[in-house]
């Protein structure tokens, strides 16, 4: 075994440093690529270098930028950034994607290859409810796509989003927003509470430990504080703080007692701080995915009445209820700057919350 380490970038002492334990490199390609990782990945990006380095076709990726183009280290940051976020979206690791387009003569399936195409496809749909630019998405698309075609996999031919017409949602109705509350399970119940009064994307949502919300929940303090470390959201977005209020601090109670006690399927939990703050309903205790949570989500929405279209896209979306929340912190008289600092947007100047 070979152990690397990394910097998490200056001024961070002793906890500074991230370690990964890998294979020892027989060859002297394999030494260099490791270094290359490193040095792409080092500061602000570190949290991907256990990433990339435990991942055989991420390395392969990385190779072939090494040996075959220009050896930026920006692409390897790029790259690896949105084929985490796409792994975690689906909820497999990179090896585990391309694994699974593989069938049992050694070559690549085409009826599993197109399989994970439309997993592409719900995915760039995802960021595109999130209002990411056309071109953005075009750009994402190709990154994923090389990434496939690194390790073996043509993907077939997905719609370019450029071309699209862009329809928006709207912001749901507070008599909406309690409609899917009331007919939510009570996992779905805390999760939509959080998300509305929150502010924060589903994508974080999903990356929060108990210990995010442990000191004011056990404390009985309202409104509930939350500090999302740029961690979280994988170097996209800087640190940022937010709040729940009252309703989303007490379905949040109700369904962690509901995990301590457990049920006739899936044993009590002894909750801990790194625990996962919404898990999946498997026996083993594991961190819900994105398309988890979008899945779980989306069936309230139905179950709701509140799929219906606008054209052809939903006239509300999950990604609807940050707009639900800009909308209720205005009315409020909450700056903008405020309001879109606990939304996790980048401001040109820092505010203390």
């Amino acid at each position: 075994k070979a152990v690397i380490v990394v910097a998490k970038g200056p001024g961070k002492g002793v906890k500074g440093y991230i370690t990964v334990s890998v294979p020892r490199p027989q060859r002297r390609l394999r030494w260099e690529v490791i270094e290359y990782v490193c040095s792409s990945l080092a500061g602000g990006r570190s949290s991907l270098v256990p990433f990339v380095l435990e991942n055989e076709t991420m390395m392969k990726l990385a190779e072939h930028f090494y040996r075959y183009k220009s050896r930026s280290k920006k692409s390897m940051r790029t790259y690896a950034s949105v084929v985490r976020r796409f792994s975690e979206y689906v909820g497999r690791t990179p090896d585990q994607l391309i694994k699974g387009c593989i069938g049992e003569d050694g070559l690549p399936d085409p009826k599993k290859v197109y399989k994970v195409s439309k997993l592409v496809d719900q995915f760039l749909g995802e960021l595109e409810a999130e209002d990411l630019a056309p071109g953005s998405l075009t750009t994402e698309l190709a990154r994923l796509k090389s990434f496939f075609r690194v390790n073996g996999i043509e993907l077939p031919r997905i719609p370019k989003y450029s071309l699209r017409v862009r329809y928006r949602d709207r912001a749901p109705r507070p008599e909406e927003v309690q409609r899917l509350i009331e007919v939510a399970d009570l996992r779905e119940k805390a999760m939509i509470a959080v998300l509305a009064t929150s502010g924060m994307r589903i994508g974080t949502l999903v990356k929060l430990k108990y210990r995010h919300v442990k000191d004011d929940l056990e404390a009985g303090r309202v409104p509930v504080h939350i500090h999302v470390e740029a961690e979280i959201t994988k170097g996209k977005y800087s640190d940022y703080d937010t709040f729940i209020n009252e309703e989303a601090a007490r379905y949040l109670k109700l369904y962690l007692d509901w995990r301590r006690r457990g049920t006739k399927k899936i044993p009590p939990e002894e909750i801990e701080d790194e625990s996962p703050l919404f898990r999946t309903y498997e026996r083993e205790v594991r961190p819900l995915s994105h398309r988890g949570a979008s899945a779980a989500i989306w069936n309230v929405f139905k179950k709701a009445g509140l799929d219906r279209k606008n054209g052809k896209m939903h006239e509300i979306r999950i990604h609807s209820l940050r707009k639900f929340f800009r909308t209720q912190m205005a009315a409020l008289g909450v700056p903008s700057d405020y309001i879109e600092y606990m939304m996790g947007h980048k401001l040109s100047t820092y505010h203390d919350v």
